[in-house]
């Protein structure tokens, strides 16, 4: 799968969680490129993030999934607290519902017609 953002980033994160009643989250897989899961392309304007491994079970799994970048204005994280440096954070939330409807029915549908 390829996803593309309409800006440079260099290090992106997919990450898939699930959170129970009390806002705890309980269950989490990340696509980044310390664990060698994705590779990423950037140009002047645009980042291509190709996640590998296991992602579609992640993606009929999860209800949601975040592209998290952090934004080009973000001070050097080095001299600053986390908790501030968490407002530099983007996560764009992308329901899966439809994806997962989608899927089923052309597997349904591959399996009718062999």
């Amino acid at each position: 799968m390829i996803v593309v953002l309409p800006i440079k980033t260099e290090n992106p994160l997919i990450l898939f969680s699930e959170w129970d009643e009390e806002g705890k989250e309980y269950s989490s897989e990340s696509y980044v490129l310390a664990n060698s899961n994705i590779m990423v392309y950037t140009d002047s304007c645009q980042t291509h993030i190709i996640l590998t491994g296991k992602f579609v079970n992640d993606m009929l799994e999860y209800q949601q999934m975040n592209v998290c970048y952090i934004r080009d204005d973000a001070p050097d994280y080095k001299t600053i607290e986390n908790d501030i440096y968490k407002q530099y954070v983007i996560a764009i939330p992308v329901d899966l519902y439809k994806f997962q409807e989608q899927y089923l029915a052309a597997h349904k549908w591959m399996e009718e017609n062999q």
